[in-house]
């Protein structure tokens, strides 16, 4: 399910200091498709081996989300039973679940110059559409100060945290997108703001989120 908050914020793009500091719900998504983020800046031509470094830079990012979104793994215990039932032995069983890419990097570098632009323009509004990579509220520290707070742990790899299993993927920092939407709330301690915490997980069932 996709975000639809009336506040977007840039990472690498925007002065931190633009997000609302208010209690508010927020959420982080991908977006590697913004052309000067691939060195393509506006007003300077697109030569062959320009778009040939923004492609290869692009099916990096790719491949480091796809890591990302693939990375699960099933847990389970198991019980090995006597023909009578009894329990002769407790087992852990744990194995990885493989998806398939979502991309090919062959059909990004067949295409053209022209044909690459379009792609970034449309890729980077749609993501817009996309399943959140993290998700939550905060009520009692401001938007802005839990999206430091979340920025500081990535870049110490703190472990635990949203910012430190993102970095563990190397996915850049400056490739997220901050959505948000102020809200205002007459108690932290309000049942409804705990309700809706846990169904925003539920609903939106963001990567790396912890239920």
């Amino acid at each position: 399910m996709s975000f639809n908050f009336n506040h977007i914020f840039h990472a690498g793009l925007e002065d931190d200091e633009q997000i609302s500091n208010s209690a508010g719900v927020y959420g982080f998504l991908f977006n590697p498709f913004q052309k000067s983020k691939l060195g393509l800046y506006s007003g300077v031509p697109i030569s062959e081996q320009r778009a040939s470094e923004a492609k290869r830079a692009l099916i990096k990012k790719l491949n480091n989300y796809n890591s990302l979104k693939s990375s699960k793994t099933i847990e389970a215990n198991l019980k090995l039973l006597s023909p009578a039932g009894a329990n002769e032995g407790t087992f852990i069983g744990k194995a990885a679940i493989f998806t398939d890419t979502f991309f090919q990097p062959a059909e990004i570098e067949a295409l053209t110059i022209s044909e690459f632009m379009a792609y970034l323009e449309m890729a980077s509004h749609a993501t817009l559409l996309s399943q959140a990579i993290y998700c939550g509220m905060t009520i009692k520290q401001g938007l802005r100060d839990r999206y430091s707070q979340h920025k500081s742990n990535y870049e110490s790899d703190k472990p635990g945290t949203f910012g430190g299993r993102l970095s563990n993927f190397s996915i850049s920092w400056n490739d997220l997108i901050f959505v948000y939407t102020p809200i205002g709330v007459p108690s932290a301690d309000s049942k409804s703001i705990k309700l809706l915490e846990r169904q925003i997980i539920t609903m939106f069932n963001p990567l790396l989120s912890i239920r």
